[in-house]
């Protein structure tokens, strides 16, 4: 009998590990308690955030430009729990205006496309006249990047007579020094999001026009800054981020986009965008899902400066977005790394240039959704600049066609489509938006028959 009940109570744990997760799972839930040796608050590195990390405790970035601090407040007595305080010092160069001082939890390590998310914290000035304090929840696409600086994020400013919205809404005024707790409440289904101030409501929902089908969207992040004058302090605590349990079904664009293919662009500063006015509309990633509306989901994970050779200056294995590219189960592949793979001082560990793009190459074809690999060989360089020259670009081009053969990809030549067209080019190494169409019409021609 106790066989039988052990073998039952296994089967029953095993089969609730298979179920997905369930409402009310804690996202974010920092304790500001956590501190290194001397005394800061720990930072979590964003490419460590993945599912198996929640809920994540501490932040992923402080920025604190002296004398601005933030600091764990445990000795306070006369606030609950623990907390962490802001101090806002002046800038050395102007003593009147405050330096910067925020932190920011980075989510985009995680897959969090739909579902009713709430961000919450409990807000206590410290001292007399302060004059505000950002909390707001960041939003990216699907791909990973960030939908701000181009379109706002949700916010809510705390001052000093009032609590206003992003929206322009404004709740009630506070007494200085009574702690009031914010609550944020998203919905990515229904795309709307509303503010309450100690459980009341300070606007009704409010719709944002965020979202794009092709793209799709998910959290970015959670950001807090302190905006005041100088010598002021503001103490936070008890900041949650907890997905609630979803109330109704993904809207149907959203539906019809996870039916489509998924291409996955990985790359350098040419596949980010680099230079460009616009990267969210005129990199080649982004002219690509245009020309492709309908028939593919595109994302891009290009990083600048990024190398195919795992021991380069700045490896792509290293990225956020190499975890991110893989978690985005792309049905196709399309790399576009190695011309800073070129610069001397990677130039120096040449002979791994194969090998590694061979091995990258591999952990793409052999995710769960076994993609197909098309790997885009580097434009030609018009005039050296970073540190890449024509001379050993070419070099690279034949290496990294090697070891992208020989490990299955398809490889695209880009030098004919561009030789006679240096004036497609921003500085001799990075297209502009002539240059990045282009490319994205040549990538659009070699990829396999169900994206046509």
């Amino acid at each position: 009998m106790r066989l039988f009940l052990t073998f039952c109570t296994v089967l029953i744990l095993s089969l609730f590990a298979r179920l997905p997760l369930q409402g009310g799972e804690l996202l974010i839930n920092t304790q500001f308690d956590q501190t290194d040796a001397k005394g800061a608050l720990r930072i979590v590195s964003p490419s460590a955030v993945n599912t198996a990390t929640l809920p994540l405790t501490m932040p992923t970035s402080i920025q604190a430009k002296a004398p601005s601090a933030i600091t764990p407040g445990g000795d306070d007595k006369t606030l609950a729990g623990p907390h962490a305080i802001f101090f806002i010092g002046a800038r050395p160069d102007q003593p009147i205006q405050s330096s910067r001082v925020e932190m920011q939890w980075d989510l985009r390590g995680l897959h969090l496309s739909t579902g009713r998310y709430v961000l919450s914290a409990r807000v206590t000035p410290l001292d007399a006249d302060i004059a505000g304090f950002n909390l707001r929840l960041n939003l990216a696409g699907e791909d990973g990047a960030w939908i701000w600086p181009f379109k706002p994020p949700l916010l809510v400013a705390y001052g000093k007579d009032v609590i206003r919205t992003e929206t322009g809404q404004t709740g009630p005024a506070y007494a200085v020094g009574v702690t009031a707790t914010i609550s944020i409440a998203l919905d990515l289904d229904e795309q709307s999001w509303t503010v309450s101030v100690d459980g009341k409501p300070i606007m009704p929902p409010a719709p944002f026009d965020l979202f794009k089908p092709d793209a799709g969207l998910m959290l970015g992040g959670v950001f807090i800054r302190a905006l005041d004058q100088p010598g002021r302090r503001v103490a936070v605590s008890d900041l949650k981020l907890e997905r609630l349990a979803e109330k109704s079904p993904p809207i149907p664009a959203r539906l019809e986009a996870e039916k489509l293919p998924r291409i996955a662009c990985v790359g350098d500063s040419i596949t980010q965008g680099y230079g460009l006015r616009s990267p969210d509309r005129d990199s080649y990633p982004s002219v690509l899902r245009r020309l492709l509306a309908g028939k593919a989901m595109v994302g891009n994970f290009g990083i600048s400066g990024t190398t195919i050779l795992k021991n380069g200056d700045s490896p792509y294995w290293k990225q956020w977005a190499f975890a991110r590219a893989k978690q985005f189960a792309p049905d196709i592949v399309v790399i576009g790394l190695g011309a800073n793979d070129s610069k001397p001082g990677n130039w120096t560990h040449a002979d791994e240039i194969a090998g590694d793009t061979a091995a990258l190459v591999k952990a793409f074809r052999e995710l769960p959704s076994q993609p197909k690999v098309v790997l885009v060989l580097p434009a030609p360089v018009f005039k050296p600049a970073f540190g890449i020259t024509e001379e050993l670009l070419a070099k690279v081009r034949l290496l990294v066609a090697t070891g992208a053969t020989q490990a299955g990809a398809t490889v695209v030549e880009s030098v004919p489509v561009f030789a006679t067209h240096e004036a497609w080019f921003l500085d001799g190494v990075h297209p502009n938006e002539e240059g990045a169409a282009a490319l994205a019409r040549l990538v659009a021609d070699h990829l396999p028959a169900r994206t046509k």
